[in-house]
C-alpha cells in the first residue's frame, strides 16, 4: 500500500480516463483531468511515500536509513522512535529568509531524519481541509509557480521563495496575491490544494479561464493575467466576480476545486448564522440595496422640498 500500488491505482483509473479523452480529443476537446503524479525517477528519489485520505489527507512517507524529510511547521502526524526531529532555519542568507516569509511560509523548518538501520515511517498531516499533490521538480523544469502557503514538505534539494506577479492587476484582483511561491529545486516536494484537483497541460498559444482563487500552481511558461468577466451585471449578480484569471499556455497548470478562503468563509458564515443558499442571499443582498436607494432617495426629495420652500421665501420678500 505504499507507493507502487498508489501508482498502480491511478494507472488502472487512468486507463478509463484515456478512453473517454481519446473520444474528446477526436472532437478536439482536451478538458482538464485528475490531478496525477509524474516522476522523473521510477524510484521516486528513492523512497516509498502513500498519501492516505479522501479530504483531509496525510502523508505517510518511508525514510531510509540517514534520510531527511524536511516539513513546515505544525505538519507532523506522528512518527517512529527511531526517527528524530529537529528544527533548523531554513538557509540562504536574509534575502532569501525575507523572501520565504513573504511566500507565506515560516523562515524555521522541521527537519526529520532517520537515525536507525532500516527505513522508519514519518507521517503529516494538512492543517485544513486539502489534498496533497506530490511533484517531481526534475519532471517540472526544476521550477514552478504555486499560490502563498502551498508548500507542505519536500525532500532533497527543494527551495521555497516568493515570486511577484508579472501582472499588478492579477495579483491585486486575481484573488491569489501579489506574492507567489516559487519553488526551484531537482527534489520531490509536496503542495496542499483544496477540493479536487485537475491538471491540464497548456500547448503553446492555448487560453483556459478560471475562476479567482482557484489557481494552485503553474510552470513559468505560462502566462498569468486578468480578463474582465463581461459585463457588471453578470460580474455582481452572476456570482462570480468581475474578473477572471487567464492563463496561456505552453505549460502544465493546476486548479483546484475549493480555495481555503471560500471554505473559510462558508464556514465563517454557518457559524454565525448566515443562510445556506446563494439564491437566499442574493435576494436579501438585493432586498437591501432597495431599501438603501429607496432611503437615499427620500432623503434627496426632501432636500430638494426644503430648497424650494427656501426658495420660494426667498422670492416672495424680493416681490414685497
Amino acid at each position: 500500500v505504499w507507493h507502487s500500488l498508489l501508482r498502480f491505482e491511478r494507472g488502472r483509473g487512468g486507463s478509463e480516463e484515456g478512453r473517454s479523452m481519446s473520444r474528446t480529443e477526436a472532437m478536439g476537446v482536451t478538458p482538464f483531468a485528475p490531478f496525477v503524479y509524474h516522476a522523473s525517477r521510477d524510484d521516486g528519489v528513492g523512497l516509498e511515500f502513500h498519501i492516505v485520505g479522501g479530504e483531509a489527507q496525510i502523508l505517510q512517507v518511508l525514510l531510509p536509513p540517514n534520510r531527511s524529510i524536511e516539513a513546515e511547521p505544525g505538519a507532523l502526524f506522528y512518527m517512529s522512535g527511531k526517527v528524530k526531529a529537529e528544527t533548523k532555519g531554513a538557509g540562504g542568507g536574509i534575502v532569501s529568509a525575507m523572501s520565504r516569509l513573504f511566500s507565506g511560509e515560516s523562515f524555521f523548518v522541521n527537519s526529520y531524519v532517520n537515525e536507525g538501520d532500516r527505513p522508519e515511517y514519518v507521517a503529516f498531516a494538512t492543517q485544513m481541509i486539502n489534498r496533497i499533490l506530490p511533484l517531481d521538480l526534475a519532471a517540472l523544469g526544476n521550477e514552478i509557480y504555486c499560490q502563498p502557503d502551498s508548500y507542505f514538505c519536500s525532500v532533497g534539494d527543494v527551495r521555497v521563495t516568493s515570486q511577484m506577479t508579472r501582472s499588478l492587476s492579477a495579483g491585486l484582483f486575481g484573488g491569489e496575491g501579489l506574492l507567489l511561491q516559487r519553488i526551484q529545486g531537482t527534489g520531490l516536494c509536496w503542495i496542499t490544494a483544496g477540493g479536487t484537483p485537475v491538471q491540464k497541460q497548456l500547448a503553446p498559444g492555448e487560453t483556459v479561464l478560471v475562476d479567482a482563487g482557484c489557481l494552485v500552481a503553474f510552470q513559468p511558461t505560462v502566462r498569468y493575467e486578468l480578463k474582465y468577466a463581461g459585463s457588471l451585471k453578470s460580474a455582481i449578480w452572476g456570482g462570480e466576480g468581475i474578473f477572471l484569471q487567464r492563463l496561456t499556455g505552453p505549460g502544465l497548470v493546476i486548479l483546484e476545486s475549493l480555495p481555503r478562503e471560500r471554505l473559510a468563509q462558508k464556514l465563517v458564515a454557518q457559524g454565525s448564522g448566515g443562510t445556506r443558499r446563494n439564491r437566499q442571499n442574493t435576494v436579501g443582498g438585493f432586498i437591501a440595496i432597495v431599501a438603501v436607494l429607496i432611503t437615499i432617495g427620500c432623503f434627496v426629495a426632501a432636500l430638494l422640498q426644503v430648497d424650494l420652500r427656501a426658495l420660494d421665501e426667498g422670492l416672495r420678500h424680493v416681490e414685497l
